[in-house]
């Protein structure tokens, strides 16, 4: 029988390289970024008044900080060959159930419709289970916002409680803790928002909720219910608005092959707020752009 280990060496220093190439042009593309933002830096500078220069300057540190971001993930999620946040996780089919009259001035809330939905657990440094992680859950409404136009959310493990929502918590377990989306959403014209999400008609047993086996048994064996509940930013109490019902696993390909972005995958007026946002929106991009 031949021996296959020389073979085995080849394909794992060829997939080394690959990562190391792509670790190098992302790290190359973040520095002409940061290099451009200081240049449009300096050249606002150039007979600018006060109040210009400052909000140039501004500007331009934003800009920095983007390029700077998405440099770092774009090379880290390279060297791993994979998402470099959230880099295993398991996928689920269902749909989310929106309750009648909320109230918030936006469609998506306001409307009692059904729509099908993809929700993937995952955990978010990637340790072994059942060690402590940040668990992530990202959620899309499809055809939210009309045909083709989807709603994602992504949130992690947290607190209901008002400080405790702006926290990212490990938990041992998918189903033993409230999920948050941390960073605020202005809905319409009602103000800003937190995301959150409860697991429902979970056993009571530690093991059941533990790892993401347990999750997927949950739903063979007759669905997992997720209550989608929405809070006033910062400290405003929670209130339901849907109702997620994963009823099947997405098979492992597709799992893979999701990408989940709160800035393009959003509309009829739910929109993600603050610079924190588009910097995770940056730093997804450039960790999707460098995985092999």
């Amino acid at each position: 029988m031949p021996n296959s280990r020389p073979e085995g060496l080849k394909h794992a220093a060829a997939a080394a390289a690959g990562r190391a190439g792509a670790a190098t042009t992302a790290a190359a593309v973040g520095a002409a970024s940061i290099a451009s933002a200081a240049s449009t830096l300096a050249g606002s500078a150039a007979g600018a008044t006060a109040s210009t220069l400052v909000g140039g300057a501004r500007e331009a540190a934003y800009r920095m900080g983007d390029a700077a971001t998405a440099a770092t993930f774009g090379v880290l999620s390279a060297l791993r060959g994979k998402r470099f946040f959230h880099p295993s996780g398991v996928a689920f089919a269902g749909r989310v159930d929106v309750e009648p009259g909320l109230g918030y001035g936006v469609p998506l809330l306001d409307e009692q419709r059904s729509f099908k939905a993809i929700a993937r657990f995952s955990r978010g440094a990637g340790t072994p289970e059942p060690l402590p992680d940040v668990l992530g859950l990202a959620v899309r409404v499809l055809d939210a916002h009309g045909k083709g136009l989807h709603q994602d959310l992504l949130m992690v493990t947290s607190d209901r409680r008002p400080l405790g929502r702006h926290l990212l918590l490990p938990a041992r377990g998918f189903l033993s803790r409230s999920y948050s989306s941390v960073l605020p959403y202005s809905i319409g014209a009602m103000g800003r928002f937190c995301f959150g999400a409860d697991p429902l008609d979970v056993p009571a047993t530690p093991r059941i909720r533990r790892t993401i086996d347990n999750v997927t048994t949950a739903v063979e064996q007759g669905g997992l219910l997720l209550r989608l509940t929405l809070a006033a930013f910062p400290a405003g109490p929670w209130h339901p608005w849907a109702t997620l019902t994963l009823t099947h696993q997405v098979p492992t390909g597709v799992s893979d092959e999701l990408r989940f972005n709160v800035m393009d995958n959003t509309g009829g007026g739910i929109q993600p707020e603050g610079w924190l946002q588009q910097l995770r929106r940056n730093a997804y991009q450039a960790s999707q752009a460098a995985r092999l």
